[in-house]
């Protein structure tokens, strides 16, 4: 199973993703249980819009074995296919495995800011509000980790303003 995942990933590199989500596909069929399989099915997913797909091989991924890269991996084709809520929870599962990386409360922060100007544009003010101020919070996480997040500080001045 080591050797077709080490030649699923030289697909991956050489930009071959059918040919590597078609390895995937058997080999998580041969070995269902092979988490770094689904992770690497997913990732060939993604790279072919696959959503669904990249989605289920996530969330196999993690279930199997809960690791930080699965989650933000999952994290991230949930935003894609726009399921903003089940995105807030991989990335806040990432934050707590590595709490002292930054960007994992970004991340949070960001959806949590979309996820609040949705509501805003939905004429939903106090649940706009709700979520701005936890997105502060994971703002000023991030900064306290990072001082000098470029993107942090920016969207903490603009909800800053939202806030007032």
């Amino acid at each position: 199973k080591e050797a077709l995942n080490n030649l699923g990933s030289l697909y991956l590199v050489q930009g071959q993703n059918f040919q590597a989500l078609a390895l995937y596909d058997q080999l998580i069929q041969d070995y269902p249980n092979f988490a770094d399989g689904h992770y690497n099915r997913g990732q060939a997913a993604m790279r072919l819009n696959r959503l669904a797909i990249a989605q289920e091989s996530f969330s196999a991924s993690v279930e199997l074995l809960p690791q930080v890269d699965g989650f933000v991996a999952l994290g991230q084709v949930l935003v894609k296919a726009n399921q903003l809520e089940a995105a807030v929870n991989a990335f806040e599962q990432a934050a707590r495995m590595e709490p002292e990386r930054p960007e994992h409360h970004y991340n949070v922060a960001a959806i949590l800011l979309s996820m609040g100007e949705h509501q805003w544009q939905a004429d939903q003010p106090a649940v706009a509000q709700r979520l701005w101020w936890q997105a502060h919070e994971r703002l000023v996480k991030t900064l306290q980790l990072d001082s000098q997040h470029v993107r942090a500080l920016r969207h903490l001045a603009e909800l800053k303003r939202r806030l007032q």
